[in-house]
């Protein structure tokens, strides 16, 4: 039930990203929106994986279609950074929005190598990067405990 309510809320609390220009807010919810939804995802398939449901080479060629299409996201966000196309006080979410990205990579490549070499450790460190994710992402999006 605590997911619905954060899938509702990101509609909602990642608009004051981009507020004054109506492209920037959109991407902003997109954005937004994205990085949980790749959060999720990534969980989901560790999940199935972690219970057998998934094979490894599924796991494996999801994770880097994910992780492409982050990085996609990701490079164009740093692109209107590193092109100074971003306002001002669009800086600092826009760069929390690349950090977010950043983190569900991080995740994505965790479970990738925890497919690769299943053992206590890789899975393990496969839930730390998990937690880090979504610490991010609820400082990213706004959201509380």
């Amino acid at each position: 039930m605590k997911k619905i309510f954060f899938i509702i809320l990101i509609s909602f609390s990642v608009q004051f990203l981009f507020s004054e220009d109506g492209s920037l807010e959109t991407i902003g919810i997109l954005g937004g929106q994205n990085v949980y939804f790749i959060h999720i995802s990534t969980g989901l398939l560790a999940d199935g994986f972690y219970a057998g449901i998934f094979d490894r080479d599924y796991v494996i060629s999801m994770c880097r279609d994910m992780a492409s299409s982050a990085r996609r996201s990701k490079n164009s966000l740093q692109k209107l950074l590193d092109d100074r196309a971003i306002k001002e006080k669009e800086l600092q979410s826009t760069k929390d929005m690349v950090e977010g990205y950043n983190v569900v990579i991080d995740e994505i490549n965790a479970l990738i190598g925890s497919a690769e070499i299943l053992n206590e450790e890789t899975r393990s460190q496969f839930y730390r990067y998990k937690s880090k994710a979504y610490e991010k992402i609820q400082n990213v999006l706004g959201l509380d405990e």
